[in-house]
């Protein structure tokens, strides 16, 4: 929290950071709360974890902050929710803006444009902060459309990568990384977890025999992101790949992401029925401005399908670094990876969701552990608790990894009866086993 500050002449603040969430689970939260000077602080906006932010990703959070009657004695607090001692949110760079302007009043979702005329196409959110803004730039020479005479040539304003002529792309280009993953081969790439692996199959694989799928919607999990690159000295990145989508049903999709130090920020979206048909070879290419580059520089592809069976094969990615200085030490040997999905995994996958055991059971104590296993990651799931009539009596939000899960559950709250427990989880259902409170 901070001292007391005095913003009694302002209508209005303006919050920013920069925030990195580690071991938080579904349910998890934090809050950022003001106080007038009385003692009491007063919640003016909560991040939940699948909502507003993923474990292990770095998220920018910036918000309006309206209605609330500025004193001389402001303190601002920010405050975790989470329910283990084991849950972290990372805070970094944090802004406080005054604004004296008269307050806001928007319509969320309704269009917005902020002050940077190089961005556009950003909603109201519930703050009335403009957000989801994208930098207008159609032909990726780094100059946005404000500020570009011929925003279709790249070569104008500045044509110094083209050779001297006035039209066509960079020709000073090196090929940065080419990978089609023959051989195992990984290149730049790392998987974010286990909704990501590399597949033996020519069925699923755009070209050749293997591909790399991503898969769901579990967050860094569902993701493939490269290794940190130095394009500091880059003009613009040129990225080029090819997709065949499997189970992607109407607005399903998957992301291009880039984190230039600061968190993933999306800049490609690719949705089910308006970019591609399932089970049809796409390919995209695209390119990067250099305002969006920096010397840590890491890209990223993330699923977003909402059944466990829902998967994008990637091939053939190829980055080009434009730029009249090259670094050595961009360019990164490939890397091999022994294991790796085939065929029959994907097409004879049954997700499994079983609760093992439930003890101590019967039980008179408030604890009472829960084992279960599952096959799959889920990004939501719930604990259901109902009576012998089939009742529900609670619901409590759980982590579902691959392999042994364990929670414990407290029961205190529950009369001497006998109940049944299960666990939903991406329209699964578990196995339902009996537990009988003393």
């Amino acid at each position: 929290y901070s001292a007391p500050q005095d913003y009694s002449s302002y209508d209005n603040l303006r919050i920013s950071f920069n925030y990195y969430a580690y071991a938080v689970e579904a349910g998890d939260s934090f809050v950022v709360e003001l106080d007038n000077g009385d003692g009491n602080y007063i919640e003016v906006k909560s991040l939940n974890f699948g909502q507003d932010f993923q474990n292990f990703d770095r998220t920018s959070a910036s918000f309006v902050v309206n209605n609330f009657d500025l004193s001389s004695q402001v303190s601002i607090r920010f405050r975790s929710t989470a329910n283990q001692i084991a849950d972290y949110f990372i805070l970094d760079d944090i802004l406080i803006e005054g604004c004296g302007a008269p307050s806001q009043s928007c319509t969320p979702g309704q269009a917005c444009t902020g002050n940077d005329p190089c961005y556009a196409g950003g909603v109201y959110d519930a703050n009335c902060g403009c957000v989801g803004e994208v930098f207008q730039d159609n032909d990726g020479d780094g100059f946005c459309a404000a500020e570009d005479s011929d925003d279709n040539d790249p070569c104008v304003p500045d044509n110094s990568g083209c050779g001297g002529g006035t039209s066509g792309g960079a020709s000073d280009c090196q090929e940065l990384s080419s990978v089609g993953f023959e051989g195992n081969q990984l290149g730049i790439w790392n998987d974010g977890g286990s909704s990501a692996r590399l597949l033996n199959s020519s069925t699923f694989a755009p070209t050749g025999q293997y591909s790399f799928y991503i898969q769901a919607d579990n967050g860094v999990s569902s993701s493939l992101f490269s290794n940190s690159l130095d394009l500091e000295n880059s003009s613009s990145l040129e990225v080029s790949f090819s997709y065949y989508p499997y189970n992607m049903e109407q607005g399903d999709r998957f992301h291009f992401e880039i984190d230039s130090g600061s968190g993933y920020e999306t800049y490609q979206t690719y949705v089910a029925g308006t970019d591609f048909t399932n089970e049809q070879v796409t390919t995209e290419s695209f390119s990067i401005p250099s305002s969006l580059l920096s010397e840590t520089t890491s890209l990223r592809f993330r699923c977003e399908g909402d059944q466990i069976t829902d998967y994008v094969m990637l091939d053939d990615i190829i980055i080009e670094n434009c730029s009249s200085t090259f670094k050595s030490g961009n360019v990164v040997n490939n890397r091999s990876r022994e294991d790796f999905a085939t065929e029959a995994d994907i097409l004879n996958f049954t997700p499994t969701l079983d609760i093992q055991n439930i003890y101590p059971n019967p039980s008179s104590d408030e604890k009472v552990y829960v084992e279960y296993n599952s096959n799959a990651e889920y990004k939501e799931a719930y604990l259901y608790i109902m009576d012998i009539y089939g009742k529900s009596i609670q619901e409590i939000p759980v982590v579902v990894s691959s392999g042994n899960n364990t929670i414990a559950y407290d029961a205190s709250e529950l009369s001497s009866s006998t109940y049944l427990v299960y666990i939903q989880a991406g329209g699964h259902r578990s196995t339902v086993k009996k537990f009988v409170k003393l």
